[in-house]
């Protein structure tokens, strides 16, 4: 058709079922001005613009139909309008999967979002959808991509395979993701960068090929009770002036260190996060890194439990430190830092160990039980050491 395939508008109803709407000059099924049809069992496809377009306060509900090939985004909502998307297939768009734009809502659950050319879902300027347990994958950009004052609760959703990232959030972007299955994308698991914000709840984001979650910018999330695990570098990486909240989550085996800060990073780790078992260092901070520490357990590492270096300045406060395969905390090539009211043991090299212009403050650690000495200083290393308890290391409490 010339014009869109089907226009329900002015409070419109009416039921489609089992109808192949294809080749439209614009939308394939256009929903406006309080419009309410039923969709099933429909293909859609091969249109000029968006395949399902719903404006100006539109409704509808939409189960089971294929949406596919659609020179603009497969599914459109904005201005107000709230239709309900379940169970569909929307995949190989030339643009984005689904578009959720200038206040527009929508319910979306259930569906697998596939092969699309641009974002498997895109959030910008007030959108607001709810996104349920929906299968969102192998897309040649981002899995979903929240932006410029975006927002949206993701819930239960299974992102995988992606180009890019699973989840970039950017520009205000401040979407809740919760329960969400973040894995084996091509980039990092989150992106959070240029001022996006964002509460992250109980995902679990794994074997992505970058780091887990990427914060820079002035990204600025909160991230509480996720797991974060088998990554083929980091789990979780701040730079370039990002900051960003961090409790209780469960960081291991990735391939590089558990947490990196460097350029500027600054973001606060707190309320019981775990770091444990990684290949690499559990916190690596250098470059001019920064960041809080606080009531972490840091353990089981293969490099230190906690590195710092060139220029790194971090704050470590009451963090347990233990069963690391390296040194607890190594300082090295003028990096510094302040450690205070931590434990530090049973870790197979020394305690603490400071080389090369290495200046960091320690004040009322425990170093303990240690399979070397417990603080080791050599090749210019410095360093200002204040009421420590060392003792039961098999080796010099200080050498």
């Amino acid at each position: 058709g010339k014009e869109n395939g089907v226009h329900v508008h002015n409070n419109g109803l009416g039921e489609f079922e089992g109808n192949d709407i294809f080749e439209n000059t614009e939308a394939g099924i256009k929903v406006e001005t309080g419009g309410n049809p039923v969709f099933k069992l429909n293909h859609i496809h091969d249109g000029k613009e968006n395949g399902i377009h719903v404006q100006n306060n539109g409704l509808g509900y939409f189960e089971e139909n294929e949406i596919d090939l659609n020179a603009l985004p497969g599914i459109n909502i904005e201005t107000g309008s709230n239709p309900e998307f379940k169970r569909n297939s929307i995949h190989d768009g030339k643009e984005s999967g689904i578009f959720v734009h200038n206040n527009g809502q929508g319910i979306i659950t259930e569906n697998e979002i596939f092969s699309n050319q641009m974002a498997g879902m895109e959030v910008k300027t007030g959108g607001i959808p709810t996104v349920t347990k929906n299968i969102i994958h192998d897309g040649q950009d981002n899995g979903v991509f929240v932006h410029d004052n975006g927002y949206g609760t993701f819930e239960e959703n299974d992102v995988f395979g992606n180009a890019i990232s699973g989840f970039e959030i950017k520009s205000g972007g401040n979407p809740t993701l919760r329960v969400n299955v973040i894995r084996e994308g091509k980039q990092a698991g989150v992106h959070v960068h240029e001022n996006g914000q964002g509460v992250l709840f109980m995902n679990d984001i794994m074997a992505n090929a970058l780091t887990g979650i990427c914060v820079k910018t002035g990204g600025n999330p909160m991230v509480k009770r996720n797991t974060i695990h088998e990554g083929k570098e980091t789990g979780v990486s701040v730079t370039e002036s990002g900051l960003g909240t961090f409790e209780e989550n469960v960081i291991f085996k990735n391939a590089s260190a558990g947490v990196e800060v460097c350029l500027g990073g600054n973001p606060t780790f707190r309320k019981g996060n775990y770091i444990h078992d990684g290949c690499k260092a559990g916190v690596l901070v250098w470059n001019n890194g920064l960041g809080v520490f606080e009531d972490n357990k840091i353990f089981a590492n293969t490099g230190p439990g906690i590195e710092v270096e060139s220029n790194g300045n971090p704050t470590f406060k009451a963090n347990q430190v233990y069963n690391g395969k390296g040194s607890g905390i190594h300082v090295h090539d003028d990096g510094k830092g302040t450690f205070t009211d931590n434990e530090i043991y049973g870790n197979s090299l020394p305690g603490v160990e400071v080389y090369t212009a290495g200046n960091p403050t320690l004040r009322k650690n425990i170093i303990r039980d240690g399979a070397s000495c417990g603080i080791f200083a050599d090749r210019n290393g410095q360093g200002m050491f204040e009421e420590n308890d060392i003792f039961g290391n098999a080796k010099s409490g200080v050498e």
